[in-house]
């Protein structure tokens, strides 16, 4: 097990995590001291530990809007996939359609020429 320092509104936490997962728990320190940085930008002021619940909520509402996204753009993907297969069937029965018409039109004309 590793630790990591992280440097979040200029405080340090030390926290563990699984080995080789150092980068990547140090991206997501940065990332939610780089949310906090925004905020104060923003105007927002406050404890640290409102500062870190603002950072939080604001995040919670980027999580939420991005699974939305998610889900209109699964939906339009199976939509898209419905409409790919329909006009998939359409041309297997339009060949079959043409196939047939031909065939009708080989017997027809040996009937009139039998």
């Amino acid at each position: 097990m590793a630790d990591v320092t992280l440097n979040i509104n200029e405080r340090n936490y030390s926290i563990g995590c699984d080995d080789g997962q150092e980068n990547r728990v140090l991206e997501l320190g940065n990332f939610i001291d780089h949310k906090i940085r925004e905020l104060k930008k923003s105007g927002a002021s406050g404890s640290e530990s409102h500062m870190l619940m603002l950072a939080s909520l604001v995040m919670a509402d980027e999580i939420y809007e991005l699974r939305e996204n998610l889900r209109q753009a699964n939906a339009a993907f199976a939509q898209l996939s419905r409409d790919a297969i329909s006009q998939k069937d359409e041309e297997i029965i339009t060949d079959a359609i043409h196939h047939l018409a031909s065939r009708i039109d080989s017997i027809s004309e040996r009937l009139h020429n039998g």
